[in-house]
């Protein structure tokens, strides 16, 4: 081959690989059309974009997930929200609803309730359970239970509102390629619509629809628009952070800012203990540790009310039958002007698990903390000196040993119902972190758990209210006995009582009725009708 030949094929090649440096460069950069030649990773199109934003879940985890907000609730009396003696609260094991099984108002409602959590129940967010209940006049009737589950509150987040699913991108509205701060790559602003695109097969249910909020309805199809910058890579298309950069987040940092705080009292499954009252009669020894109540006359008083009296008592009893405490009777002490009681003795084998923070808590036995859910949140700048803010949420579960000495016994307090139920006591840790503090490092802000403080039950408040309404009537007919026999009177009369040489005692009721009645030696008369009393009291006795 001839000189010139050799450079016509060497000006040929230069040509060819130039053309196809030329073709490549078009390729990558999305000239050519995708029916010609499939798109390169690194072309900035749509579907590279589209790509890239499904595979990195960065941009997902910064949405909230679609949710739907229900109206559990019955208006219904003999329906209740939160477990018997109990204060109500969204959480496993404090969060039931009970539905009494018998026709009465609002039954409507019922129709659309029942099939809700029926739907629920199926798909394990609550669980159902039947039971019996007692009415007022002492029939029985038939009560379904629905309990929120561990997996239910999980899946809710703390508006009480049910997640339904999360939004993915579905679609790249534009892009538009602009100046990289670093010059490492291409920078290009995405626009993109994210849809919830599988919506949980409960909320697709009719009876759940019909009882959910209708605006979160309308909203479940309406796409959430975001803006994601993405840098070109050697391989393809990266999501620039949306976060600021923040220390990571996990498992074991959670938990060690948990029980590592020293802000708080350390958080227990606790079975409840009254306080003492002494000026009620209830009084409390530490060691060896006792409580007694002692009789009073006095069938209520506003700082502790009967029907509390009748709950603690109930409650004691129930812990005695199952051997935590003894129960010893108090005769009356006349000289230290003491009345009878009763006095419950913790058993020895259960000083141990009394909180020496808590003085009102005896601990069902050890917990230790399990990490559930974790959600991270960024704030934008909130000021013009850089101030950034990242707030955590842990959803925690304080898992009840195993060994647990309650799991042994068979112990009908609503808190140990709740704990077996949930396994443990949940709690959702709040985290914070910034980058002005000179650590650096995530703050354990605090720990919600629920309350385990028990309250009267219908029965006790009904019972409470019979007796002090029993005594009331008791104490009437005590006075309308001390006052037969005695004069005629109204209030447009006056009564002369004679007291002798001393003078007279001149008596002028203030309601119109009979009444009377002499007592204390006969220094002091007495009056009552119509709800009125009225005394009259003398230097001499009454004649």
């Amino acid at each position: 081959m001839n000189r010139k030949a050799t450079m016509g094929l060497a000006a040929g090649m230069l040509v060819l690989i130039a053309a196809g440096a030329a073709a490549h460069h078009a390729w990558q950069e999305g000239w050519i059309p995708t029916r010609i030649l499939p798109a390169h990773p690194r072309a900035p199109l749509p579907e590279n974009f589209l790509a890239a934003l499904k595979a990195d879940t960065s941009v997902t985890r910064s949405l909230k997930p679609a949710c739907l907000r229900l109206h559990l609730n019955s208006a219904r009396n003999m329906d209740r929200m939160g477990r018997a003696g109990m204060k109500y609260e969204p959480f496993p094991g404090w969060d039931v609803i009970a539905i009494a099984q018998v026709p009465g108002s609002g039954v409507e409602r019922l129709d659309l309730l029942v099939p809700a959590l029926d739907a629920l129940s199926e798909a394990t967010l609550y669980s159902a359970s039947d039971s019996e209940a007692t009415d007022e006049a002492g029939g029985h009737f038939k009560v379904k239970n629905y309990s929120l589950t561990l997996a239910g509150w999980q899946g809710m987040n703390e508006e009480r509102c049910l997640n339904v699913g999360s939004p993915s991108v579905s679609e790249i509205l534009e892009f538009s390629r602009v100046l990289s701060d670093t010059g490492s790559g291409d920078l290009y602003e995405i626009k993109a619509a994210y849809r919830v695109a599988n919506v949980a097969p409960w909320a697709l249910d009719k009876s759940v629809r019909r009882i959910a909020s209708q605006e979160e309805l309308k909203a479940l199809p309406r796409p959430v628009n975001i803006t994601a910058r993405l840098r070109r890579t050697q391989t393809g298309w990266s999501v620039e952070p949306m976060q600021p950069d923040f220390p990571a987040l996990g498992e074991e940092e959670i938990l060690e800012l948990v029980t590592s705080s020293r802000n708080r009292k350390s958080p227990q499954a606790c079975i409840r203990l009254p306080s003492a009252h002494p000026e009620v009669g209830v009084n409390i020894q530490p060691a060896p540790y006792t409580i007694t109540f002692y009789d009073r006359e006095t069938p209520e008083d506003h700082r502790l009310p009967m029907s509390s009296r009748l709950m603690w008592r109930a409650r004691l009893a129930r812990l005695a039958g199952a051997g935590v405490f003894q129960i010893e009777a108090v005769p009356a002490d006349k000289p230290g002007n003491n009345p009878a009681g009763t006095r419950y003795v913790l058993n020895p084998d259960y000083q141990q698990w009394l909180d020496i923070n808590d003085g009102q808590c005896l601990k069902m036995g050890k917990v230790s903390p399990e990490l559930l859910d974790l959600a991270t949140t960024s704030d934008p700048t909130t000021d013009g000196r850089g101030l950034r803010l990242v707030r955590g949420s842990a959803k925690l579960l304080l898992r009840l040993d195993q060994d647990a000495w309650v799991r042994k016994l068979d112990l009908p307090l609503p808190e140990v119902e709740a704990v077996k139920f949930a396994d443990g006591v949940p709690a959702i840790a709040y985290l914070m972190w910034n980058n002005r503090s000179e650590e650096q490092e995530w703050q354990f802000l605090h720990l919600l758990t629920p309350s385990s403080e028990p309250t009267p039950s219908p029965e006790h408040i009904a019972e409470a209210h019979r007796r002090t309404l029993a005594a009331q009537q008791m104490a009437v007919e005590r006075e309308n006995t001390a006052a037969r026999g005695a004069p005629q009177a109204s209030s447009a009369s006056a009564i002369s009582l004679s007291v002798g040489a001393g003078g007279d005692v001149l008596w002028r009721p203030a309601h119109r009725g009979n009444g009377g009645g002499i007592s204390n030696a006969g220094l002091t008369a007495g009056y009552c009708c119509a709800g009125a009393s009225s005394a009259a009291l003398s230097t001499r006795g009454v004649t």
